[in-house]
């Protein structure tokens, strides 16, 4: 599971890898494109961990001063390569990715069903409704019944609170944003091996 916080006065301050085993797993229905547009910086990017580089649609890659069209960043994504041994013995390596505009690189596929093998963001860190990341300028993108990993991040009134940096309600840029993924759809290699003995449900390298 990968955890992304992306404060634009840093643009990507802190990448956090940590495993977990008790929230649900991803679905990639819940894809979302997001635009970072402060501090005169721009930044596009998804909340499967693509920053920037799309070839498709309003691509900020990394523009600054906003408005320039000067753009500084190709593309860039979260590879995490692992070595295992199957269940027939065979050492094998696996590498999740993100979906990018690179050749064939949102060609990693189940041949059958056609979904792709990557990260994709998980249910409990957006609303659903919106088509939207959950960002700390945009309170309506928010999941309405609480983050899943701070669920009593809540005011008075029962309505949720951002989910900091630095803590609840903290916001430390001019704009933050904040999504989980993981690899549950990454089933290239799951025919002869489980990563987790103690949840056969999980799938790629958990």
């Amino acid at each position: 599971m990968i955890r992304f916080r992306i404060p634009l006065t840093i643009i990507l301050t802190g990448l956090f890898v940590a495993i977990s085993f008790s929230q649900p797993y991803s679905d990639p229905t819940l894809r979302r494109l997001g635009y970072h547009t402060g501090n005169r910086i721009g930044l596009s990017f998804y909340n499967d961990g693509q920053v920037a580089g799309f070839n498709t649609g309003l691509d900020i890659r990394g523009e600054w001063p906003l408005g320039s069209g000067e753009n500084y960043i190709g593309d860039c994504i979260p590879v995490v390569g692992v070595e295992f041994v199957d269940a027939r013995g065979e050492t094998l390596h696996s590498v999740t990715i993100s979906r990018g505009p690179r050749n064939n690189q949102s060609n990693e596929k189940d041949p059958v069903l056609g979904y792709f093998w990557g990260w994709n963001p998980r249910p409990g860190y957006l609303n659903p409704n919106a088509q939207a990341i959950a960002m700390s300028h945009m309170s309506n993108t928010w999941p309405i019944e609480g983050w899943f990993d701070q669920p009593d991040w809540k005011d008075l009134n029962g309505i949720t609170q951002w989910n900091g940096y630095f803590g609840r309600g903290i916001t430390n840029a001019d704009q933050e944003s904040y999504f989980v993924a993981d690899d549950q759809w990454d089933t290239e290699f799951n025919s002869y091996y489980r990563p987790d003995s103690g949840d056969l449900s999980r799938r790629g390298m958990a």
